[in-house]
């Protein structure tokens, strides 16, 4: 009905712009990553609204409710929606589902916003009840088509060069975990350049200067973080311990204490935090963290897992649980079917440290079939044969 009449040229502007609208309010405001056109489609609903009460002479008499007071009301139900089905679902116990309403409510008042400021074609271009009968100026589908084709040529070359980033900070990461502190170091400086404007980088380079105890350069790196990334819990938490390391201990309480607030208190935001804490050597934190999300969410395979490697392969000693870790690698491998090679890993390394080493074989040939040219696997397979006497 909108299309007949703003036309397909005005609508696809409403629909794209409602869509950039509540994508923006997104990236903004949501913490979490979100797909979908829904944003678009709110919109969609705001510009009928506002058609309806600012063009009544282009909509039908039949259709005024609908364009009125229903379509509010539909609009309201919607968002309630959006908040009340995560606190369900959360009820029970059907896993963690996420809504983004940030995104609703930026295509809805883009929507509205452009159907306020964009007209619908001249009255003379409408027929009987406000039906198009041909709209004049069809070039102007040129407009969104061209906003649509530049955003997935940006958003190409982006997850480009995020991937190849994200490449080189994993290798980082497994060189650090073999120790190779000066190899991992200068990856992670080539990642830095590669994208200045990604906090990633900088935060690596604030563990590896924090471990080598080079404290003003961590701090350094992970103010950077910040500067780029404010809501980091990776950053925050990891200059929290640098200025603890530095002596400066009301700092470091303060922004341990803002990042364990600001942490979401469903399940993934504790296993998120219980991640970072983790990698920061901070066991006790981790392992509290851990235990709440799996409270929250007991069949979330990834807290099970990464709990379970915790155990298995704490640097501190008094942390490890090599028992406790066998329970959670089979249940994280059982949660998710033997589909993940990192939770089979785990759960070779847990029989590993259990002493089963000809099951922790076989268990780890399992991860490599599912990916055969894994280096990390494959040093793993290496020491798991060695043990076995294979």
């Amino acid at each position: 009905i909108l299309e007949r009449i703003y036309g397909y040229g005005r609508f696809a502007c409403l629909y794209v712009g409602a869509g950039i609208g509540g994508s923006l309010l997104s990236v903004w405001r949501s913490s979490g990553i979100a797909v979908g056109a829904s944003g678009a489609i709110f919109g969609i609903a705001g510009a009928v609204v506002v058609t309806g009460y600012l063009r009544r002479e282009v909509t039908s008499p039949r259709w005024r409710r609908v364009f009125g007071r229903l379509m509010v009301l539909a609009i309201l139900a919607d968002l309630a929606l959006g908040i009340e089905i995560p606190a369900i679902a959360r009820w029970l116990r059907m896993g963690e589902v996420r809504i983004d309403n940030w995104a609703h409510v930026g295509g809805l008042v883009s929507g509205m916003a452009l159907a306020a400021l964009m007209p619908p074609p001249r009255r003379r271009e409408y027929g009987y009840h406000g039906s198009v009968v041909r709209e004049r100026s069809p070039a102007i589908v040129a407009l969104p088509a061209a906003i649509v084709a530049l955003s997935m040529a940006f958003a190409a070359e982006h997850y480009r060069a995020y991937l190849a980033v994200t490449r080189t900070l994993e290798e980082s990461a497994r060189l650090r975990t073999a120790h190779q502190d000066d190899r991992a170091l200068g990856l992670a400086q080539e990642a830095a350049r590669q994208s200045p404007t990604d906090e990633r980088p900088h935060e690596q380079l604030g563990l590896l200067y924090l471990e080598q105890k080079r404290i003003p350069e961590a701090i350094r790196e992970y103010g950077e973080a910040l500067r780029l990334s404010p809501d980091s819990p990776r950053a925050q938490l990891g200059l929290a311990l640098a200025y603890r390391e530095s002596g400066d201990l009301p700092k470091s309480r303060e922004l341990f204490e803002a990042v364990v607030k600001a942490a979401p208190e469903d399940a993934e935001g504790q296993e998120t935090l219980a991640d970072v804490c983790a990698e920061l050597k901070l066991y006790q934190e981790a392992v509290s963290h851990y235990q709440l999300a799996l409270r929250l969410d007991p069949d979330m395979a990834a807290a099970h897992n990464n709990l379970a490697w915790l155990d298995a392969t704490a640097d501190d000693p008094h942390f490890r649980n090599p028992e406790e870790a066998l329970d959670h690698a089979r249940r994280a491998v059982e949660l998710s079917r033997w589909k993940q090679p990192e939770y089979i890993d785990t759960l070779a390394e847990a029989l590993y440290v259990n002493k089963q080493y000809a099951e922790a074989v076989r268990v780890q040939a399992k991860a490599l079939e599912l990916v055969p040219g894994n280096p990390e696997y494959k040093d793993h397979m290496a020491r798991y044969r060695k043990a076995a006497g294979a």
